[in-house]
């Protein structure tokens, strides 16, 4: 059912309603067969709702909680992605400054 519902806010273009719909679903059901598309789903929500950071994070949840899933698949795509990439960049940037 949350599923469901985080696609209707998508397609609604409520994005941060989508994104907050996906992560709970992924948080209750971690082992549901929808687990991973809802991950992969949560990181689309934010991207496309312009958070890159957010969707960076999902992106990278769902290749390493489910690894040999489609969805873990479409998120490597993702992450090749020039915002993706800048992200990157930026958060190993700010780890480096910390040392």
């Amino acid at each position: 059912m949350g599923f469901r519902i985080g696609q209707c806010f998508y397609k609604d273009k409520e994005y941060v309603k989508a994104a907050a719909a996906f992560d709970r679903f992924a948080k209750q059901f971690h082992d549901d067969p929808l687990g991973p598309d809802s991950m992969f789903w949560a990181g689309e929500s934010f991207r496309t709702g312009g958070n890159t950071r957010e969707a960076f994070h999902r992106y990278n949840k769902c290749r390493w909680d489910y690894p040999s899933s489609e969805a873990a698949k479409y998120s490597r795509g993702r992450l090749a992605l020039p915002e993706m990439l800048r992200q990157f960049e930026s958060e190993a940037a700010a780890l480096e400054k910390e040392k």
